[in-house]
């Protein structure tokens, strides 16, 4: 683990009626990712899309739960400073003052994505990390005066259980809001700084199977022109299933493909294959193990053409 740290706690605010709206595109700090995993397994992602250092000690997090319109204590980030272009990953922490016992261990690949560590049960009042699927989450600043971003509709009445309902495999109601990991998508160049009049989930973050860590740590977006022009999301090619199920992908392309190279995301070369100038091609990766890695399709025209690849 990188660290523990108890972030400082706020006095609850009664309303958040008075958010001012100050956004623009990239100009301020964004919600990029929410880890929604099974029991402890909880983390947020916030990201920098400007050119210059953010000191966020005047920032927090705040949950409001189960639909509620009044927020808990604000979580601020006392002493964080987020570099440009990059991402401050904030994760649960139950264990004890002493760092002995556990309540209930996050997984390792959870723990060394971490910037931070976040004990609720050892601050006072409700605290930001215990989200479970049904509650909106902020970025606030100025005391909780100014709403930064917000993951979902605060006080969202039409959907009290959750966001994005759909029938799981054995027919029972789900929600994509829980037991999923959900990264903004790189469009996504501003927050909210007044709260929504409606959350279309699956329209903001694609959705990962639940306890998939493998994109903390980064964020593509559109303020960043070098990570959009390094992984590009083109419809110019197509990978299914993605993530791999199995561990057998298949990839198609506008055009005829002439080779296929799959990198960690250090950037290391894990495989390259020649495709024979096909339209269309079965890669067998059952010997990768579980991660994120970058799938770069080079084309018969000469582009090159990048999509994260989830297994």
């Amino acid at each position: 683990m990188k660290s523990i740290f108890t972030f400082l706690s706020a006095l609850a605010l009664s309303v958040f009626s008075s958010f001012q709206s100050n956004g623009q595109e990239c100009s301020d700090l964004i919600i990029s990712e929410i880890i929604e995993g099974w029991s402890n397994n909880k983390a947020i992602e916030i990201y920098n899309p400007t050119a210059t250092a953010i000191d966020a000690s005047e920032y927090g997090l705040v949950r409001f739960q189960n639909g509620s319109t009044t927020p808990g204590n604000i979580t601020y980030l006392t002493g964080v400073s987020i570099a440009p272009y990059d991402v401050y990953v904030v994760v649960l922490d139950k264990r004890d003052p002493d760092g002995v016992d556990f309540e209930a261990p996050i997984w390792d690949e959870l723990q060394l994505q971490a910037d931070i560590f976040v004990n609720p049960s050892y601050n006072d009042g409700q605290e930001v990390m215990y989200f479970n699927g049904n509650d909106a989450i902020a970025i606030v600043k100025d005391g909780g005066q100014v709403l930064v971003d917000v993951f979902a509709k605060i006080g969202d009445s039409l959907n009290p259980d959750g966001w994005g309902g759909y029938l799981d495999a054995d027919g029972e109601q789900a929600y994509v809001s829980k037991d999923h990991t959900l990264i903004r998508k790189p469009s996504f160049t501003e927050g909210y700084t007044t709260n929504p009049e409606s959350f279309d989930i699956l329209n903001e973050y694609d959705s990962l199977p639940a306890n998939t860590f493998g994109q903390l740590g980064f964020h593509i977006c559109e303020c960043d022109l070098s990570s959009v022009e390094k992984f590009e999301f083109s419809k110019e090619i197509k990978v299914f299933p993605n993530p791999l199920a199995s561990g057998f992908v298949t990839v198609t392309a506008t055009e005829r493909i002439e080779a296929i190279l799959i990198f960690d995301t250090t950037g290391k070369l894990l495989l390259e294959e020649k495709v024979e100038a096909l339209q269309s091609t079965y890669l067998d990766l059952t010997a990768f193990p579980s991660g994120t890695f970058f799938l770069k399709a080079r084309l018969e025209s000469g582009a090159e053409i990048s999509q994260l690849l989830v297994k």
